[in-house]
């Protein structure tokens, strides 16, 4: 089998890496096998492949870029774990669990770059929006007020030249006026049990840009809401700029991927991309027992090793977070 990150021939076959979860799985498995009994099948004997010469887990079979497009364009348009995560914030930092490991993880890494004499002024998130620390001190540096004030100043900034009509605005205004009353019947029962725990802003953040990558295993575009793409809605909400990342012209300190490099055709090619205009790169990634079909790539130590002679590589360690899924973070830190 062909390693589709590197193009090695040098792979290992193995099994039971990714979680068989039939539900998480569905679409991976239903562009390849057509009956239930297949699925089964598939389930109890499906099979990975190990790259001896990247180091990096992916499924086999392998899909196409057209099977791969069925699944991030039409069976799976949307990222409701990111747009999830968005509501989430306007209730309060506490509900952002994935999103406080990222914070953590941040920490952690600033603690090593300090150690090092590396200033972080300069930052940038990739490709999701939704998933990183920018999003966790968003909801906590405003109240909720002006959390979803903010939301329906973007929301209706990025659509004033996109109507056709006026029927289609009246409708878009209507569906933000029911989120908005279930949003806040939600926090005024959350709010009265669970208060947000505050914890240090750094500055830079608030200055942050987003960086973004085409993918044929990755929402992009499609994943639309309130008639935004989330790259769209993110500009005014939390980003100063969207950059696409063949156009980046800036050098940042600091870039962080949370859970998307096992979403792009390549994550050895982007992570050389974003060293090529970034100092440091932090990277989240899901362990072992939270990878589910959906994800065609796994990134664990054996990757990131790989990696250690053209950059240095600190793990960051493991967080087990509250909702009972496992995250690991490593930085990657450019040598002079």
């Amino acid at each position: 089998m062909i390693c589709p990150n590197c193009g090695s021939s040098e792979t290992n076959l193995d099994k039971g890496y990714f979680s068989p979860n039939l539900y998480e799985g569905y679409s991976y498995l239903s562009t390849i096998l057509k009956t239930k009994d297949d699925l089964l099948k598939f389930r109890d004997g499906q099979s990975e492949c190990i790259c001896k010469n990247c180091g990096i887990v992916f499924l086999s079979p392998w899909l196409s870029i057209s099977q791969r497009n069925e699944i991030f364009n039409k069976q799976k348009r949307v990222h409701n774990s990111g747009w999830v995560g968005l509501e989430n914030s306007l209730m309060g930092s506490s509900r952002l669990k994935l999103q406080h490991v990222a914070y953590t993880l941040l920490n952690r890494a600033i603690a090593k770059l300090d150690q090092r004499g590396l200033v972080v002024t300069k930052y940038a998130e990739f490709n999701c929006p939704f998933s990183g620390p920018r999003l966790y001190t968003f909801s906590q540096t405003y109240s909720f007020t002006a959390r979803l004030t903010a939301l329906k100043n973007s929301v209706f900034k990025g659509n004033e030249t996109s109507f056709s009509s006026s029927i289609e605005k009246f409708f878009l205004r209507l569906n933000f006026f029911i989120f908005r009353i279930l949003i806040v019947l939600k926090y005024l029962r959350i709010s009265v049990n669970k208060s947000d725990e505050k914890v240090k802003i750094h500055n830079f953040l608030e200055n942050s840009d987003l960086i973004v990558a085409n993918s044929s295993c990755f929402w992009s575009g499609n994943c639309v809401r309130f008639n935004s793409t989330c790259t769209g809605l993110s500009n005014s909400l939390l980003f100063k700029e969207v950059v696409h990342v063949g156009a980046a012209s800036k050098l940042y300190d600091l870039i962080f991927a949370s859970n998307v490099l096992d979403h792009v055709d390549n994550p050895t090619s982007i992570v050389e991309t974003l060293l090529g205009f970034s100092k440091a790169l932090v990277v989240q990634v899901h362990t072992k027992r939270s990878i589910g079909y959906q994800h065609l790539y796994a990134l664990n130590s054996g990757f990131f090793n790989k990696l250690a002679s053209r950059f240095e590589v600190i793990n960051l360690g493991i967080i087990n977070s509250a909702n009972g899924y496992s995250e690991q973070g490593f930085l990657l830190i450019k040598m002079k």
